[in-house]
């Protein structure tokens, strides 16, 4: 046909419905046409993917098996790949189909090993071998103690949206590793407890992030190996949270303080398991008794904010004041600074809100019950723990 690039070339048509017609032919051009001859085309099941067979682009023998992607406009967008051995061979192979699937099919080829000279051959394709690797880390404390120490103990859970549930557990090197499906997506998430602990943090346990990565094998063609990292925060005593401001000589919270207790809510939402004592502190200035009710009252106020205005449960929280008992600076320290502005800021810092973990037993009586049982896939790493 004119305007060919040479031998046997492969055109397309488009089909117009309305006027039960067929439009003018177009060559799919140099990209997939050569000086050579090539021929019988055939599209993967999802169109996006054209097949065919030529005896000019670089290949084994006389006609070999190519593919090309396509575009959304229809034409190629790489140049065309051989299907390479053992699909293509020293002889003639032409004339692919699909049985209902990419991964299985037919094609004809006069390769040696037939029944005569141009036999009928079925290939079946292995499954795409999908993997997801990751390794969850620590934090540190605030002053960057045990950052980046793997964290063994940690429940990685993988849910995928054809309803099945996979857990690992991570090993000593704080690893996990899950096997993947095709046409998937999942979300990771990971849990900890009291038995999470890394090098520097061996007793208390750690608490999870709300983090929730998405990833998917949709569109995925080849062999892939997925990787994620995880951070989580280890328990150590007197957890600092955003600072609580209060009237003064009062426990009613400024509305900047209910931001400020939105934290604790976050952290208590994406550890369930967890029960904490928030713990109020006053500074020295006042008699003692009044301190230790002004910080209880102050303490109930952040606990009824979280049970009554964020639906926390009450069995998970604990308020205890403390008063002037336990605090950053004395009054002796504090008096050794001559500058005034330098004390105040130290009377700041002895007023002061925090939290402990005092426990990870906590079942929620609501929490709704699995539909599927996690199925385990540890990393293989448990020989080093």
């Amino acid at each position: 046909m004119k305007g060919g690039q040479g031998g046997t070339d492969i055109w397309s048509c488009a089909f117009n419905e309305k006027a039960n017609s067929w439009g003018q032919p177009t060559n799919l051009g140099s990209k997939i046409n050569s000086k050579g001859n090539e021929r019988y085309p055939t599209l993967s099941p999802d169109g996006k993917r054209l097949y065919f067979s030529s005896d000019q682009h670089p290949g084994l023998g006389g006609l070999d098996l190519f593919y090309v992607e396509l575009g959304p406009d229809g034409k190629a967008s790489r140049d065309p790949e051989n299907l390479k051995s053992p699909m293509n061979s020293a002889g003639d192979d032409f004339g692919l189909l699909f049985d209902g699937s990419v991964n299985k099919g037919y094609f004809s080829s006069n390769r040696e090993g037939g029944k005569g000279d141009d036999d009928i051959w079925m290939f079946s394709l292995p499954p795409i071998a999908l993997k997801l690797k990751g390794q969850v880390k620590s934090e540190g404390n605030s002053v960057g103690k045990g950052k980046d120490e793997p964290v063994q103990g940690v429940k990685v859970k993988l849910i995928g949206s054809d309803g099945n549930i996979y857990e690992s557990i991570t090993g000593i090197k704080g690893e996990f590793e899950f096997k993947l499906r095709e046409k998937i997506t999942y979300s990771l998430s990971t849990e900890t407890g009291k038995e999470s602990k890394s090098e520097s943090f061996q007793k208390d346990g750690y608490l999870a992030n709300n983090e929730v990565k998405l990833l998917t094998t949709i569109g995925i063609t080849e062999n892939k190996t997925f990787e994620e990292l995880f951070k989580v925060k280890p328990v150590v005593p007197d957890l600092r949270m955003p600072q609580i401001r209060y009237a003064l000589g009062k426990a009613d919270l400024y509305p900047e303080s209910k931001d400020s207790l939105n934290y604790l809510f976050n952290l208590l939402k994406d550890n369930p398991s967890v029960r904490i004592e928030l713990s109020a502190h006053t500074d020295s200035r006042d008699n003692d008794d009044k301190n230790l009710k002004l910080s209880q009252a102050r303490a109930e106020s952040c606990v009824n904010y979280l049970v009554n205005e964020k639906g926390i449960n009450a069995e998970r929280i604990i308020a205890k004041g403390y008063g002037e008992t336990m605090p950053i600076y004395t009054d002796a320290q504090i008096k050794a600074v001559k500058d005034k502005a330098q004390q105040e800021q130290m009377h700041g810092e002895n007023r002061r809100t925090t939290f402990k973990v005092i426990g990870f037993d906590f079942v929620d009586p609501n929490a709704p019950k699995p539909t599927a049982k996690p199925v385990k896939q540890d990393a293989a790493e448990e020989s080093e723990n």
